[in-house]
């Protein structure tokens, strides 16, 4: 998947526990996958955990 949107969305989603199970481990994962592909957002979350 190479859409940053998503992939930052998809994290805060984990992190947030809305619409699937809370799971910090997954919450970073995608938050870092979308700072890879250069989401601004998600590298100001990922540098403030």
């Amino acid at each position: 998947m190479e859409n940053p949107d998503a992939q930052f969305m998809l994290g805060q989603m984990y992190s947030k526990g809305k619409g699937v199970k809370q799971d910090y481990v997954e919450a970073i994962k995608w938050s870092k996958h979308a700072v890879v592909q250069g989401h601004h957002e998600a590298g100001i979350v990922s540098d403030a955990n």
